[in-house]
């Protein structure tokens, strides 16, 4: 998993700004999603090596995919979680 500093990512991720000094808008939801791509992609990889015989462990395939698992399920927690934070300041009466 990724280490996640919920004070800067929170405001790139939902594109109310820049969440940490040099990254533009977006580029944290960016990036996570690279890496759960890549997460994937290496867990499909090992279950391809170990399904052809390739020698791949099966407990490696199932830390691979269990890993990937909980990569997309944090994601979808973030994402969430920035959406009831947006809602709730838009609510907010002036």
């Amino acid at each position: 998993m990724l280490p996640v500093n919920l004070g800067t990512a929170l405001p790139g991720l939902i594109g109310g700004g820049s969440g940490t000094p040099g990254t533009t808008s977006g580029s944290f939801a960016a990036q996570f999603l690279s890496a759960l791509a890549g997460q994937e992609s290496q867990a499909a990889g090992l279950a391809q090596s170990f399904a052809s015989g390739g020698g791949a462990p099966v407990a490696t395939v199932m830390a691979a995919n269990a890993e990937a698992d909980l990569m997309a399920q944090e994601f979808a927690l973030l994402v969430s979680k920035a959406l009831a934070a947006y809602q709730s300041i838009m609510n907010m009466q002036v």
